[in-house]
């Protein structure tokens, strides 16, 4: 039965040779279906005794940190990994997410490990310019260029809402952090997270104000519409959690 995978053996499948492999630990989620339809990741595994080194981060701090690199060289580059890599890490960021929704002790040790901040700002960082490219038309186009928010949105659906979907998990993971110790407020702030967190609620914003520019009842206004539901849900989700807690920074 598998029930932890390595997750650099999980990597090693799918990296190019040039691809910087960082130094092995575990990535605890999955386990042998219990039927052939099923094939949801499970944190089960976590629910064994794990003894937290005295040195060096617990089980949960290791596969946050992983997801979020993972997640990060998606925004890099999509050809960094094979797509089937991608969709896996995210099933094990919902399945964390889960995991320490009555574990306060791991989500307290998670916002207290510095670089999950400092990555979270870079994962954002590089995130926020390619949804905005991929939703908003240019400013500054040439008089009479042909440009349509909703065509654009129509045109990046898929892509829009599987990337707006894995940072809405980020950002759930990071609220419910956040909202377990003062020092994660902290550490966020320092780290910049804020900043990035305030122009993700722009961009969201700005989405869901410019309004449908298609012809009523053809395809492009199903799609349009699903972007903008998406990027309205993670607006509310940024303002009403994160903005608020790191605003007491």
């Amino acid at each position: 039965m598998l029930q932890i995978v390595e997750w650099h053996n999980l990597l090693l499948q799918h990296l190019p040779d040039h691809f910087y492999v960082l130094p092995s630990f575990p990535i605890y989620g999955y386990r042998e279906p219990s039927s052939a339809d099923d094939t949801t990741p499970t944190m089960a595994t976590f629910d064994r005794t794990f003894d937290r080194p005295r040195e060096g981060r617990g089980p949960e701090e290791r596969s946050m940190e992983t997801i979020l690199v993972v997640t990060t060289s998606l925004f890099r580059s999509r050809k960094a990994l094979r797509e089937s890599t991608f969709e896996k890490f995210r099933s094990h960021a919902k399945a964390l997410l889960k995991h320490l929704a009555s574990r306060p002790a791991a989500r307290a040790a998670i916002g207290t490990t510095p670089q999950v901040w400092k990555d979270i700002n870079q994962l954002l960082l590089l995130a926020i310019p390619i949804l905005k490219a991929q939703s908003v038309c240019v400013e500054d186009a040439p008089p009479g260029s042909d440009q349509s928010t909703s065509a654009l949105m129509a045109l990046h659906h898929d892509t829009l809402i599987t990337d707006l979907e894995r940072l809405n998990d980020i950002v759930l993971l990071a609220r419910d952090c956040i909202a377990t110790v003062q020092r994660a407020q902290n550490l966020a702030g320092e780290k910049l997270v804020d900043q990035q967190i305030l122009r993700l609620i722009e961009l969201a914003v700005r989405v869901t104000a410019q309004g449908y520019d298609g012809e009523a009842g053809s395809r492009l206004e199903q799609p349009w519409a699903n972007v903008t539901a998406a990027c309205k849900f993670l607006d509310l989700l940024l303002e009403y959690t994160i903005a608020r807690a790191l605003s007491q920074y």
